[in-house]
């Protein structure tokens, strides 16, 4: 069946008087950004007021999962309490409560910073999203040993707090959080003026083909959790050093971060995060990224959206939203990576000059499987959204995603709107006999995804060079996963969308 998908120029637009409004509750994220929503309709004056009244109101972070105890499970002590990332072996033990963890539950410990915390203006709601969190460990044991950290911020004086929490049955039992701690991370050029080179060398090997590393000996003896801790870490010190080491050798290190990953053992949506951060963190600087990295990097992704839809199923609401957050942050770099690459060959055949052919193709081959993923991404977030529960916005950097679920009496007329800072697409579906007829004919919930980017994906093709607005698309599947496929209605499919922060309205007849 054909899909029902839209991607526009809008050239023939005027101005649109409604926008959208939603209500938002902000909840805690490893990466990435989660917003649930509701909306409704307001005039542009309303919306303009209503933006004015809470600019500064800053919503606290909500952690709307369910303690077993209200007790601390758990309290934790950190030797040493200062140190140098990659250098210092950090060691965390939690003493537990016995009363509360009598059986077998996982550690999961997060290494969070302040720094990147931002307001951002989402359909006229303040949303107050959190800074940085890297999962450092997850394990049952409850004496964590030889942790590598990741530097903290000059601006916080490198200080980083540690956040544990303890649950059961990945994240379906929720024991509690143990105490905070906090740590001094210096970056690791801070403890020597040399070559850091042979240090990270020692850790993870020096090409892709070393086999005598302390990485692969964790491997080898089955501790992916520290060899994923030492992967971040030092992804984590080349984020850092961006600029200020040779970039050949950041290029290299980088492909053996990425191709290490491939080796851990992921069978949880636990073991998803811990690798997907670190895949996010060593796939995060473009310029350093060899085509090996990115081919490696998008094969990876593959497997791990694999796991998530086989896994998302068993976790918890809460546990699957946060790794379809993780995923969608990473592929929405690269896609955007891809794109600016794809651009710049474009750029050489608009000038009239030689195009390589196999560049742009590449580029093609590789856009359309970020897609892809992302389209099985979003699948894998309906599969736990209820028909009567609200929208969930997915927010990268570089687009958002939207899901709903709705019974096909309720699709007719619905509203499905998307933001990204001062860029706004919108669709109201209509509610016309054509389209009820064809919805009545559907077995079960219809799944509606929206897309809304900041850039068009689809630079190798010509004919979309014009686009120059933020691209949104609009697909509808059954409960079954088959694209709706729509034609011959009596009114249009409505679209609204924002062209250089002004709203533009565009009727397509389908």
């Amino acid at each position: 069946m054909k899909e029902l998908g839209i991607n526009t120029s809008f050239k023939d637009t005027k101005l649109c008087k409604d926008v959208a409004i939603k209500k938002t509750s902000i909840f805690d994220k490893i990466s990435g950004k989660l917003l649930k929503n509701s909306t409704e309709m307001t005039t542009r004056h309303d919306f303009d007021n209503f933006v004015q009244s809470i600019a500064d109101v800053k919503q606290p972070i909500k952690d709307n999962r369910q303690n077993v105890s209200d007790s601390v499970p758990c309290r934790c002590i950190i030797s040493p309490d200062e140190g140098y990332s990659l250098i210092t072996q950090f060691n965390i033990t939690c003493h537990a409560n016995t009363t509360v963890l009598h059986d077998t539950v996982l550690y999961n410990v997060y290494q969070t910073s302040e720094t990147g915390k931002h307001n951002m203006n989402y359909l006229g709601n303040i949303a107050f999203f959190p800074g940085k969190h890297d999962m450092i460990y997850l394990g049952h044991s409850p004496n964590m040993t030889f942790l590598y950290l990741h530097a903290g911020h000059e601006k916080e004086n490198y200080t980083y707090n540690i956040s544990i929490s303890v649950d059961r049955e990945h994240g379906l039992d929720i024991v509690g959080k143990c105490t905070n701690l906090e740590v001094k991370v210096f970056p690791m050029n801070m403890y020597t003026s040399g070559d850091v080179k042979d240090v990270i060398t020692d850790l993870i090997g020096s090409d892709v083909n070393s086999n005598d590393s302390v990485i692969n000996n964790l491997m080898d003896n089955g501790d992916y959790s520290s060899a994923v801790n030492i992967l971040g870490g030092v992804a984590s010190s080349l984020n850092d050093n961006v600029n200020k080491s040779s970039g050949e050798e950041s290029k290299q290190i980088r492909e053996v971060i990425v191709f290490s990953l491939t080796k851990v053992s992921v069978t949880s949506l636990d073991d998803l995060d811990l690798v997907a951060g670190v895949l996010n963190s060593a796939t995060s600087i473009s310029d350093e990224l060899t085509d090996y990295t990115q081919d490696t990097a998008l094969d990876m992704y593959s497997s791990l959206t694999g796991v998530l839809s086989d896994q998302i199923n068993s976790t918890a609401t809460n546990k699957g939203e946060e790794s379809v957050g993780l995923l969608l942050d990473g592929l929405s770099f690269m896609l955007d990576t891809n794109t600016n690459k794809g651009s710049e060959e474009m750029k050489i055949t608009t000038n009239h000059t030689h195009v390589d052919t196999t560049k742009v193709s590449k580029v093609q081959k590789s856009s359309k499987k970020i897609l892809t993923l992302v389209d099985s991404i979003a699948d894998a977030a309906l599969a736990i959204t209820k028909p009567t529960a609200e929208p969930i916005v997915f927010v990268t950097d570089n687009m958002n995603i939207a899901v709903m679920k709705k019974s096909p009496a309720n699709t007719l007329g619905q509203n499905l709107a998307n933001s990204r800072s001062s860029n706004i697409g919108q669709f109201l579906l209509p509610s016309d006999s054509r389209f009820s007829d064809v919805l009545d004919n559907l077995q079960g919930d219809i799944s509606l995804q929206m897309m809304l980017i900041d850039k068009n994906p689809y630079v190798w093709d010509q004919s979309s060079h014009d686009v120059t607005t933020p691209v949104v698309s609009l697909k509808m599947k059954t409960s079954d996963k088959k694209v709706v496929t729509v034609t011959d209605l009596q009114e249009p499919v409505e679209i609204q969308i924002s062209n250089r922060g002004k709203m533009n309205k565009s009727q397509i007849h389908l």
